[in-house]
């Protein structure tokens, strides 16, 4: 499954991603790999400023309190997977109602998206997380 990320992104690459997808949640590693998570469940691209929030709303549906991650945290850890190669970082102006010229801000990327669909899906922090979600989403639905 792994072999084509491992071919187009590189051996040290998924090294270092595993990395992030395996530590505790507390660190700031483990904060970058709820981001990828994210950005994974989004097509590989958001916007920095709409991380924080999905980034809770993940956490908050595993059972871990809102507070566990923070702005701060979520630029630490887009800074982190910027440097390692994980995503690529764009200052882009992104559309707001409340400013017809757009807000600055940072449209992140996942680096080999298609190909690290295939880590993610086996991820067990992420299948956790979808299939809460997907509980929720029923009990909303009846």
């Amino acid at each position: 499954v792994m072999v084509n990320y491992v071919y187009r992104v590189g051996r040290d690459a998924l090294k270092k991603l595993l990395e992030f997808l395996k530590a505790i949640p507390e660190s700031t590693e483990g904060i970058a790999g709820d981001a990828i998570r994210v950005l994974g469940l989004f097509y590989g691209v958001l916007w920095q400023s709409e991380l924080l929030s999905e980034m809770i709303a993940l956490r908050v549906t595993l059972g871990e309190p809102e507070e566990s991650v923070s702005f701060r945290d979520v630029e630490r850890a887009v800074k982190m997977l910027e440097e390692r190669g994980i995503v690529s970082v764009e200052d882009r102006l992104r559309a707001s109602l409340s400013n017809v010229r757009g807000v600055p801000d940072k449209l992140v990327k996942l680096v080999g998206y298609p190909e690290l669909l295939k880590v993610l899906v086996v991820d067990e922090r992420m299948q956790r997380y979808l299939i809460a979600r997907r509980g929720i989403l029923r009990r909303g639905n009846s």
